[in-house]
């Protein structure tokens, strides 16, 4: 339970920290009329909730990744954390699976789509037959919105499996070379959680709420990203010195 609190802690800590910074920023998309003050605080709290989780579930799994690099180049100060590398992934898979379940069940209230929460990844075509039927097609949605949900979703997805498959059991029952792969597909969904921060943060309109933590959200990408690449280096370069 000790290795599961550390995790918990930290998704605490970065989600009041998104809540604190969005006091006084939260507000209906600009053209909403709110009906009562009751829409506008909840419009406020289903922000909070999204941002808490998302941004949350963001800092669990690069400080996941994060471990094993810290840990190659200070072994000494940073081979503890190993044991609760496990944990922060688990965390981080939860932490997403809320963010996406608080977006779809608001989504027409946060981005006020005509439909559903399905607009959020597919598109509609309606026409008309030679007859004049109308018929329906349906499409991938391509709208800065529509990628940002798709790579979001693959990010999930990604965390789900990796979360599904780390305990001992699964260890045991697929054996090491299949699960170790398995595991190494939070590379990938570190680099769609990456792609759903950085369309958001390009795509301007109503993403744009928050241009502060975004940027910061960019940023700790970006030095995961680095601390990776140098504990890489680091790795192949006492390799080779210790078969020289």
């Amino acid at each position: 339970m000790r290795k599961h609190a550390v995790p918990a802690t930290m998704l605490l800590i970065a989600g009041l920290a998104v809540s604190i910074s969005l006091v006084g920023m939260l507000k209906p998309p600009s053209g909403a009329v709110p009906a009562t003050m009751g829409d506008v605080y909840g419009h406020a709290l289903r922000l909070i909730g999204i941002r808490f989780f998302g941004y949350g579930a963001l800092v669990l799994l690069g400080a996941a990744l994060a471990i094993g690099p810290l840990a190659r180049l200070q072994p000494l100060r940073f081979s503890r954390l190993l044991a609760y590398r496990r944990a922060v992934g688990i965390w981080s898979a939860l932490a997403t699976g809320a963010h996406l379940i608080i977006v779809l069940l608001s989504a027409n209230r946060v981005f006020f789509l005509t439909s559903s929460w399905t607009d959020l990844f597919v598109r509609v075509y309606r026409g008309y037959d030679p007859d004049g039927r109308l018929t329906l097609r349906f499409g991938l949605s391509t709208t800065p919105l529509g990628i940002v949900s798709w790579t979001g979703l693959i990010a999930f997805l990604l965390l789900l499996v990796i979360a599904l498959v780390s305990n001992d059991f699964a260890q045991r029952r697929l054996g090491q070379t299949a699960w170790k792969l398995i595991q190494q597909w939070s590379y990938t969904a570190f680099l769609f959680a990456a792609l759903h921060i950085g369309i958001m943060a390009t795509a301007g309109g109503k993403f744009k709420a928050s241009p502060p933590l975004m940027r910061w959200s960019i940023w700790f990408v970006l030095g995961v990203a680095l601390l990776q690449v140098t504990g890489f280096i680091w790795t192949v370069m006492r390799r080779r010195s210790s078969t020289e």
